[in-house]
């Protein structure tokens, strides 16, 4: 199955569930691309087939959210039916996306 991982940033305990979830992705036989609006880190570069990237939000905490949001919404979903894969996501957003 492919998987389509949604990162919003790989700081902090996000990075590490990114890391982590993707590892088990990969040991299930699964084929995970990765879209993110900063480039993974290189522990995470060896698991993924693929990376694209998405908008960057300038906004901080608590507005960084709504603005991953609001920039990358259609992008997503566009690419989730292009890519004929599952989504993924850490945030609230992910309902949008199933």
């Amino acid at each position: 199955m492919k998987v389509l991982h949604i990162a919003p940033f790989f700081r902090g305990g996000v990075g590490k569930v990114a890391l982590n979830l993707t590892k088990e992705f990969v040991k299930m036989g699964h084929e995970v691309i990765l879209e993110a609006p900063t480039s993974p880190p290189h522990e995470l570069k060896d698991y993924i087939t693929r990376y694209y990237a998405l908008r960057k939000p300038t906004f901080p905490d608590p507005f960084y959210a709504i603005q991953f949001y609001v920039y990358n919404n259609e992008a997503i979903k566009d690419n989730s039916k292009a890519r004929k894969a599952r989504c993924l996501t850490y945030s609230r957003l992910s309902s949008d996306y199933s």
